[in-house]
């Protein structure tokens, strides 16, 4: 291996290793709790409709509450990892999440429910923003879309555990067990405390150069044995490449709206709404809608939704593949536009049992591939001082997008039918695809640094 010179390509240079995939391991679980809880919420509309009486605006309300919180949590959390570190707020958002999804299953009002909703999204918001730029500042730019994506294979996963759950635990004893389950996830605040070294690039950002200096030499000797340049020698370097950088802007939201990243910010924003709305009008409603449109059961809809989001798991990195080999903006373009149809497909022809159950699986594997390819171009496209703000805004946009889509849904739905839903979905999906091919650029097989210095002034 060639001596690295600079932090950053001494981690970049690191061949893949098993402290990497601890380290993808743990971030993952944050996207999973994120998949879970969207889920379990939406495994229990039927039953708090049948038990509460709550009618489809309500159910549409109730979706939206936690993404409300989400939008909330990610600002906050994003401007916040920027200030304080990626970790310390990564371990925060969990114990929020954890804490308010307990108390949930104690409830017994659509108001409190609601509320408590929001409480939740707010820790939850952070968790998926904050670990997608953390892993992405550690990952090697050669495979940084297929851990990217693996990453947000992650979701799917969540996903089937909620619908599992679902099956064997909600359907035959009641809501109130998957809310419980969902608090367990506060053991990843000791894991995540033990194994999560902080940033190495975000502490260069706030001049902590002896510190990083310190973690990347930590790294090394798990990942190499050995220490590849002596320490002193590591300081002189960056404080040498630091000087020649000059004084860089200090993080914050009017950053991203400043000339050289308002064109990112934007298009990354669209990327993130396009994608958060076209999922959540669909998969929020979708237990109701296989029973009201196709005839599932309850239990046998949960039963083939989680199969097919199992599925749609191991399909996620294909879209890191796809990214890393043809490129970040047509993937994107592909699997939005292939999500689109599926969902078409599935209501249209899904009736027939010769067919349902696979559509349903094709559309959640497509499902997948559109998350991937997401996180994958997402935070590569902000510059370190910003990714986190940049991530939590975008983050932000699209859990707008997850509010709007239940709640248009649950009003279109009672009032013109499947139909309409479906083509403001496609609409929607196109639009995305649209600013990304204007406003986006290539990323593919590029340093964070190369990609930032394309559009990024560190002036």
């Amino acid at each position: 291996m060639t001596k690295p010179d600079t932090l950053v390509a001494r981690l970049d240079n690191l061949p893949l290793s098993k402290w990497h995939i601890r380290l993808m391991v743990v971030v993952c679980l944050g996207i999973l709790f994120d998949a879970y809880d969207t889920t379990i919420m939406s495994v229990a509309f039927p039953q708090l409709m049948s038990e509460w009486g709550i009618t489809k605006v309500q159910t549409g309300l109730l979706g939206s509450a936690g993404f409300i919180g989400m939008l909330i949590g990610a600002i906050l959390s994003g401007i916040l990892s920027d200030y304080v570190g990626r970790v310390r707020v990564f371990q925060c958002t969990i114990v929020v999440y954890a804490l308010f999804m307990g108390v949930c299953a104690f409830t017994n009002s659509f108001p409190v429910l609601f509320a408590l909703r929001i409480l939740v999204g707010i820790g939850l918001g952070g968790l998926v923003p904050v670990g997608a730029a953390y892993l992405s500042e550690y990952i090697p730019s050669r495979v940084r879309g297929r851990f990217m994506s693996i990453f947000n294979a992650n979701f799917s996963l969540g996903v089937t555990i909620a619908y599992t759950i679902g099956f064997l635990i909600v359907a035959p004893y009641g809501w109130r067990w998957g809310f419980m389950i969902g608090a367990l996830p506060i053991v990843m605040y000791f894991v995540a405390k033990a194994y999560l070294p902080e940033s190495a690039r975000f502490l260069l950002q706030k001049n902590k150069v002896e510190d990083a200096v310190k973690t990347v030499e930590a790294i090394e000797k798990q990942v190499i044995n050995t220490v590849s340049v002596p320490f002193e020698e590591a300081l002189r370097i960056e404080k040498e490449a630091k000087a020649s950088k000059g004084e860089e802007s200090k993080a914050s939201i009017a950053l991203l709206f400043k000339k050289d990243l308002i064109k990112t910010t934007i298009m990354v924003s669209v990327l993130w709404f396009s994608l958060q709305y076209s999922i959540y009008a669909i998969m929020v409603w979708m237990p109701i809608l296989l029973k009201a449109e196709l005839g599932y059961s309850l239990a046998s809809g949960l039963g083939f939704l989680a199969f097919g989001s199992l599925l749609g798991a191991f399909a996620t990195p294909l879209a890191g593949v796809s990214a890393d080999f043809i490129g970040r903006k047509i993937t994107v373009l592909l699997c939005f536009v292939l999500y689109g149809l599926s969902a078409y497909w599935l209501f249209w022809f899904g009736a027939n049992p010769a067919y349902g159950t696979i559509l349903l699986v094709v559309n959640l594997i497509i499902l997948g591939l559109a998350n991937g390819i997401v996180y994958v171009y997402s935070p590569e496209n902000f510059p370190t001082r910003a990714r986190g703000t940049g991530m939590g805004l975008a983050s932000a946009v699209g859990r707008l997008g997850g509010i709007l889509g239940p709640t248009i849904v649950g009003i279109i739905y009672s009032f013109s039918g499947i139909e309409t839903v479906l083509h403001i979905n496609m609409a929607v999906l196109l639009f995305g695809s649209l600013v990304v091919m204007v406003l986006g650029r290539e990323t593919r097989n590029k340093t964070l640094e190369e990609i930032s210095g394309e559009s990024v002034s560190l002036g």
